[in-house]
């Protein structure tokens, strides 16, 4: 539907656009929000007459070391499971590689039975998206090499070449590195939960703080705040 012109002749102002939404008002990357809470937390100490009630600055000081802390902790942590996860997938790619000579050793020595098939359960050997090998994921893999190394001295296979001297320090070594990566991820899912936390409560006190110094400082709030280092109006 067309404007009508305005009686003074003149076209109409055209209608305000939609409010876009508004932009953040703190660092949105943790290093950078750490940074300007510890910054914060040094200048509130400096002046006891702001207070709020419902925490103190030395609690805020201690609230944004302990984030910035957090950080280099879940780095950490999860640098540590890089060569566990590497040495799982190196044992992956060798396990998926010389499975083929425990078919081989079952189809010879019961090559009338279909070829050792019937006995492929005993060894952990399943068939998954059409191929027969053992299972992906890896505690149920750590399941089935404890069992393979169990059945080749009851079938005869455990004196051969990749016999029970070659399966069972795989078994072992597999079983290891998947217990403590599990307990690696238990660890760092714990890190980041406790992280994600502080970052909330250290974005409240700075939210918070923002808003004390407006109301303090009605006429220079945007100077006091620069000193806080809140160096944006957004972020």
């Amino acid at each position: 539907m067309l404007s009508q012109p305005a009686a003074d002749g003149h076209a109409p102002d055209p209608a305000p656009s939609q409010s876009k939404a508004s932009a953040p008002s703190l660092p949105q990357t943790e290093l950078a929000l750490a940074e300007l809470a510890l910054l914060a937390a040094d200048e509130w100490l400096l002046r006891p007459q702001l207070t709020l009630l419902w925490t103190s600055s030395a609690d805020f000081k201690q609230l944004a070391s302990d984030f910035r802390g957090s950080i280099q902790d879940t780095d950490d942590a999860g640098d540590a499971l890089a060569p566990q996860s590497n040495r799982l997938a190196v044992l992956d790619a060798l396990i998926n590689d010389k499975l083929r000579y425990v078919k081989n050793a079952l189809a010879n020595q019961y090559d009338e039975e279909d070829d050792g098939r019937p006995y492929y359960p005993e060894f952990g050997i399943g068939k998954f998206s059409g191929t027969w090998q053992l299972p992906k994921d890896r505690v149920e893999r750590t399941k089935a090499l404890k069992k393979l190394v169990a059945a080749l001295p009851k079938h005869g296979l455990g004196q051969q070449k990749h016999g029970t001297d070659f399966w069972a320090p795989i078994a072992k070594e597999y079983a290891e590195l998947t217990s403590s990566t599990a307990k690696g991820k238990g660890l760092r899912a714990t890190e980041v939960a406790g992280k994600g936390t502080l970052r909330e409560q250290v974005e409240d006190v700075l939210e918070a703080l923002k808003n004390l110094l407006k109301a303090n400082y009605p006429n220079t709030h945007q100077a006091e705040k620069r000193k806080f280092g809140f160096l944006k109006e957004t972020y």
